[in-house]
């Protein structure tokens, strides 16, 4: 491939095998779907993320290829992509997408629950007190006045 091609990846399924040695100079630009994306936090089974198989050759040459990740669903997730060259199981060398998640955003839940419990009540109470202390009705005092006959 000349530099600066462009391979896009339509799933995690896909491969290039290549019979002998290859050296791309070429762009993977990958698109998730959401089942690629539930796939991929799945397969997160250690810190290096979840590897899928990009290239397979012959040899052990250093790809020049960059990996650029074009669209991932709108989640809570932020996901990222790099390529790491290794062996493969069959005595081939593989360049592997190595996809990465960052949960931190999906963290959120306890400012609802601290809204809720106790932000809410606060308000309500604020706005009780402020009712009683401006709306304050005035009350009369009533005398008993006893008459008696002299």
């Amino acid at each position: 491939m000349a530099a600066g091609s462009n391979i896009t990846l339509s799933s995690l399924d896909t491969r290039l095998f290549v019979e002998n040695c290859t050296n791309l100079a070429a762009t993977a630009s990958v698109s998730l779907s959401l089942a690629d994306a539930e796939s991929i936090r799945k397969n997160l089974h250690n810190a290096n993320g979840a590897s899928y198989l990009l290239v397979e050759s012959s040899c052990d040459e250093t790809s020049a290829m960059k990996v650029e990740l074009v669209s991932a669903p709108r989640e809570c997730y932020e996901y990222s992509a790099t390529l790491k060259s290794a062996p493969t199981t069959n005595g081939r060398f593989g360049t592997f997408i190595v996809y990465s998640v960052r949960s931190s955003r999906c963290h959120y839940w306890w400012i609802t629950l601290i809204c809720i419990v106790f932000i809410t009540p606060a308000v309500l109470m604020f706005l009780l007190g402020a009712k009683l202390l401006c709306c304050k009705k005035s009350k009369t005092t009533r005398k008993s006045v006893s008459v008696s006959a002299n």
